[in-house]
């Protein structure tokens, strides 16, 4: 029954119903707590728009407790609260997402929490993992602004020669986008 509503919810959020395929999958995890299927399901939905960012905080915090192992459910947990602008908390579980699987999405997360704590300890080890990282430290930057974690941002963008030492081509893309954004918003 619980493999049906699954496959269900997942329909649904393939058809834009998100709100609506959470109602299955809160049945499965009523029921089944320990169904990481339907937690990880539910994270991504939660995490899909901005809109359900504060949705987002609560089903991973939740998941965390009934399934804390999964490295899924951890990362989605660290970007619930990352996005959230808690980025003390978001940076130890991003921590424990790398060291256990040393993902390009976690270490670019990683190095942004640190950044905005001011100093940075990890780095990509070569030049293909620094490419990796930096696409994926992009990426995190845009869901940061389209989340709108502005005190967030700001201190990313004022600690970009901290970044760039661990990343430098991330460095390099946004101080180049900054200066464009900056000269186009003085020929306004």
């Amino acid at each position: 029954m619980d493999a049906l509503r699954l496959d269900y919810a997942r329909f649904l959020f393939e058809q834009k119903r998100a709100v609506d395929a959470l109602h299955p999958l809160n049945e499965i995890v009523t029921h089944n707590p320990h169904n990481v299927a339907a937690w990880r399901l539910g994270g991504q939905i939660a995490l899909s728009a901005t809109e359900f960012l504060e949705f987002a905080r609560d089903w991973t915090a939740e998941a965390t407790c009934h399934v804390p192992d999964d490295l899924i459910v951890k990362a989605q947990r660290a970007e619930a609260l990352m996005l959230s602008e808690d980025v003390a908390s978001a940076r130890l579980l991003w921590e424990k997402c790398w060291n256990t699987a040393r993902q390009p999405q976690a270490l670019a997360a990683l190095v942004l929490c640190e950044a905005v704590a001011g100093a940075v300890a990890h780095k990509p080890e070569d030049n293909k993992d620094e490419i990796a990282a930096s696409r994926a430290f992009i990426e995190w930057y845009q869901k940061l602004f389209a989340a709108q974690a502005q005190k967030t941002l700001m201190r990313v963008n004022e600690q970009m020669d901290v970044i760039a030492g661990a990343l430098p081509t991330a460095a390099k893309m946004l101080t180049a986008a900054m200066a464009e954004a900056k000269k186009e918003a003085v020929g306004v």
